[in-house]
């Protein structure tokens, strides 16, 4: 069983929603899927998640929005973020923001269910309950 069990995939685009949702689900995970930065607030609000998938290349910059307002909550302070988009849309700008809201990890799309899967399953290996593995930024 893994550590993480509840995940919350926040992705304008219905098909990388359904696809991360297939892909975890038959892993063994919980995982819920929503459009926008305000659907998740929303969803967070209902009770805790344990991971968060983000497209940062949501509307009027609302990924990056929401990774600050996690990072700056006492419960998802340390929790895993994985940023996932489309490489040509990933801007120095963008890089320099979610470098300084410490992502865990980029998922360039197209996603690859085995990196995302091998990505969880080291994440499960080296947290010890509070810490997560985090990228080189």
């Amino acid at each position: 069983m893994s550590f993480f069990k509840k995940i919350l995939v926040v992705d304008e685009a219905e098909s990388s929603r359904r696809f991360l949702r297939h892909v975890l689900t038959n892993a063994g995970y919980t995982v819920e899927a929503v459009a926008s930065n305000g659907q998740a607030i929303e969803r967070i609000n209902e009770g805790h998640i344990d991971i968060f998938f983000v497209d940062v290349s949501l509307p009027e910059m609302e990924g990056i929005k929401l990774i600050k307002t996690l990072r700056e909550s006492d419960e998802y302070a340390a929790a895993p973020i994985l940023v996932v988009t489309l490489a040509m849309k990933i801007s120095d700008e963008m890089i320099q923001q979610c470098g300084a809201a410490q992502i865990t990890e980029w998922i360039p799309k197209p996603i690859s269910p085995s990196k995302v899967l091998s990505l969880l399953k080291k994440m499960n290996y080296e947290s010890n309950n509070t810490l997560y593995a985090q990228s080189a930024f």
